[in-house]
Formats: C-alpha cells, sequence, structure tokens
C-alpha cells in the first residue's frame, strides 16, 4: 500500500513536469510568434 502511495506521487510529479514543460513550450511559441509579427 506504501508503495503504490509513492509510485502514484511519482507519476502525478511526472505529470506536472510534462505539463510544465509544454506550458513553457507554448509559451516560447507565443514569444517568438510575437517577435515574427512584429518584424512583419
Amino acid at each position: 500500500m506504501i508503495y503504490f502511495g509513492h509510485s502514484s506521487t511519482f507519476f502525478l510529479l511526472l505529470y506536472f513536469c510534462k505539463k510544465i514543460s509544454k506550458n513553457q513550450e507554448d509559451s516560447k511559441n507565443f514569444f517568438v510568434a510575437s517577435k515574427i509579427s512584429q518584424i512583419g
């Protein structure tokens, strides 16, 4: 039972890490798009 709790916490952490990295990617893409639109 304790092991299951630890593994679920690990998966939750992994999920949040993926979510955060995706948000950073989206904001980076938005930044690049805004720069391109300023130039254009």
